[in-house]
């Protein structure tokens, strides 16, 4: 479905560059899940936005279906933009202020050619599956809490029929109850596409693992805009590899069994602007580091079938 080839996002810091996303390459087949985790400042949202063309990469493609999104011209990427859709982490800068939302919503049916009143059937049926009334389509978003918005974010990505969800925080601003509603949602759709012989995957960005862990087919870790360590998701939180990842899973609440303690992190993280910097992005941060990690970059290779980790001790 879709394909990060090598994929680099810099940003200038004066005289410097920032590595945002560094040399990141990444697939997602059809029907599948993708989890990309991280804590903030990683590069998760920036990878996503890459992934739709919203920011230009620096170096890298990104191919959807076959296709080279960073070869399109304008005009003809916002074709391929109907059957990918992207929920924002933040609902108040993702609608219009001055539009009612049910303006919001018809204006996607509308752009992509469907009659008005399948649209208002369509978006009816949405705001029933998302948990909301109708008497919310009358509002202006700055009448709606965060929750409400976010919500109905999700129903306005799911009125194209897309095939590829690109999802960044979609359920953090939610209650816990909420989540979980979505997030049944977001399973309940991909199955009963997959039963009518269609696709919806899903690059899925959060923080919180357990979302991670219940939702997602495969998860992707991030630190400073690298990747070091990509697994099927029964298979990382069973036999999880990378110091960080380790420590993330350890950070997380659990109320199905005690915690056995955590995996603290000491140091100082290292300054991804930096031109000096070399080796491990994760060395300063590491028990493990030893001279080879501060002096050599490590790849992604396999730790076991499926399971790739950038790790020198590993």
């Amino acid at each position: 479905m879709l394909e990060l080839r090598s994929l680099k996002k810099y940003f200038s810091v004066g005289r410097t560059l920032l590595r945002a996303v560094d040399n990141v390459s990444l697939t997602i087949g059809n029907n599948e899940i993708l989890g990309v985790v991280g804590e903030s400042g990683c590069g998760k949202s920036t990878l996503g936005r890459l992934a739709l063309r919203l920011i230009e990469p620096t170096e890298g493609s990104v191919v959807f279906k076959g296709t080279d999104l960073t070869r399109l011209r304008r005009h003809e990427l916002l074709s391929v933009r109907q059957h990918i859709q992207m929920v924002f982490q933040n609902p108040f800068a993702s609608f219009n202020p001055k539009l009612r939302i049910i303006a919001s919503l018809t204006e996607v049916c509308r752009y992509y050619g469907m009659d008005i009143t399948a649209a208002h059937d369509k978006i009816r049926q949405l705001i029933a599956d998302i948990g909301l009334s109708e008497d919310m389509l009358p509002r202006y978003p700055r009448e709606l809490s965060g929750g409400q918005l976010q919500r109905l974010a999700i129903a306005r990505a799911l009125l194209s029929d897309p095939e590829l969800i690109i999802a960044d925080e979609p359920v953090s601003a939610l209650d816990v109850s909420v989540q979980a509603q979505l997030l049944n949602l977001f399973a309940l759709l991909r199955v009963s596409r997959r039963r009518e012989g269609r696709n919806l995957s899903m690059l899925f960005i959060s923080h919180d693992m357990s979302v991670i862990e219940y939702l997602c087919d495969r998860v992707a870790v991030m630190y400073l805009g690298k990747l070091v360590e990509v697994a099927p998701s029964t298979v990382l939180f069973r036999d999880t590899a990378h110091p960080y990842t380790k420590a993330l899973i350890a950070a997380a609440p659990r109320l199905d069994k005690p915690r056995s303690g955590t995996t603290a992190l000491r140091g100082e993280a290292m300054n991804p602007a930096a031109d000096n910097a070399t080796g491990c992005v994760f060395a300063s941060r590491c028990s493990r580091a030893v001279i080879q990690c501060r002096t050599e970059v490590p790849t992604l290779h396999e730790f076991s079938t499926g399971h790739t980790v950038a790790c020198h001790a590993l």
